[in-house]
């Protein structure tokens, strides 16, 4: 008398005989690679960066009687590019009170473009953080050589972005200065003093009516 055969069996017997239920070790496909060529992640390098394009804002409601108005341009600095140039408000700053904001601005373009590059415009921003540049990468030399055109693209570029840095941070944190407010101070306390204005150098047209007054002047005005 045999045994009864169980579903267990019957699973073991079908995966046994027919080579189609055999699932332990896949024959790999031929075109796949094998694994000792593929190449690891630290060889691939850094993925390519993602760029976004900024959301523009709807504009809000128009109420009945408020005086109507177009909103304002978005600033390019936006994203990661705001948080990559307020990390360097103390050091604008700095140097900006010790007058070398020029030497600041220059540093702060090379560096931007070592970052972003060359081809970002305002309203993109990278997909995602990267590491900012050291200080150090602005005053590396560009081995790389450009022919005559691609030369003057960057020189004018960043000659370009070096002055449109300067004018967003004098625009964001230009109130902080301690220089630009004490001469507020001052220019506001001699108005509540009363104190009068300095004298300015005499015009022609003083000169000339104190001298002919009398003989002319007089006659017309008076």
């Amino acid at each position: 008398m045999q045994p009864p055969v169980t579903p267990t069996d019957l699973h073991a017997d079908v995966s046994s005989s027919d080579p189609r239920h055999d699932v332990s070790s896949p024959d790999p496909h031929p075109d796949a690679p094998s694994p000792d060529s593929r190449p690891d992640a630290a060889s691939l390098g850094p993925p390519a960066p993602v760029i976004v394009t900024a959301v523009k804002a709807k504009p809000a409601r128009h109420q009945k009687g408020a005086p109507k108005s177009r909103p304002g341009k978005q600033s390019w600095v936006w994203g990661t590019k705001l948080v990559f140039f307020s990390k360097r408000k103390e050091e604008w700053l700095r140097e900006s009170e010790a007058k070398k904001s020029g030497a600041f601005y220059s540093k702060m373009a090379k560096l931007y473009i070592k970052k972003y590059g060359c081809h970002l415009i305002d309203d993109q921003d990278l997909g995602f953080d990267i590491l900012d540049p050291t200080d150090e990468a602005a005053d590396e030399v560009m081995h790389e050589v450009l022919n005559e055109a691609k030369e003057k693209f960057r020189a004018e570029h960043l000659k370009a972005l070096r002055g449109r840095i300067g004018v967003w941070y004098r625009g964001e944190y230009g109130g902080l200065l301690k220089s630009d407010q004490e001469s507020f101070k001052e220019l506001f306390m001699s108005v509540l003093d009363g104190v009068p204005p300095k004298p300015q150098r005499g015009r022609i047209v003083h000169f000339y009516s104190c001298k002919y007054y009398d003989e002319m002047v007089h006659l017309i005005y008076d």
